[in-house]
């Protein structure tokens, strides 16, 4: 039985981040001191903050991502689904189950947020300084 090989998140970015990178360099072999250097290389740069980000949030909160918490519960997520929710009858099971689905959507949205926060400080921080 063999295991399917994964390619990491965002390799992609990495990809078009080198891309970027080495047609900035090409393009000062060329034409050195050109506007279009600089600005690959910026880009290449604000790819690379926007993949850092990301893995910085990956890595300081491993249990709060947000797929995952929404994943997780997806049971809920079914059963409200399918039961009418502007009639639903009124009993307490029902009720607890909208209010444990909105705990989970609110938990959901914070992390989405600071990853996003996350990263337009990365993005922040790299494009000053670069």
């Amino acid at each position: 039985m063999s295991t399917a090989f994964k390619v990491p998140r965002l390799t992609g970015l990495m990809l078009v981040s080198a891309v970027l990178f080495i047609a900035s360099l090409l393009t000062q072999q060329q034409a050195p001191g050109s506007l279009i250097a600089v600005s690959l290389y910026k880009l290449h740069m604000a790819s690379l903050a926007g993949w850092a980000g990301y893995w910085i949030d990956r890595l300081v909160f491993p249990y709060s991502r947000p797929h995952e918490l929404l994943e997780e519960h997806s049971f809920l997520i079914d059963e409200i689904e399918d039961s009418d929710i502007h009639g639903r009858p009124d009993n307490s099971a029902n009720d607890a189950d909208f209010v444990q689905l909105g705990c989970i959507a609110c938990s959901a949205e914070q992390a989405m947020l600071r990853r996003a926060i996350i990263i337009g400080a990365c993005l922040i921080a790299i494009c000053l300084g670069a």
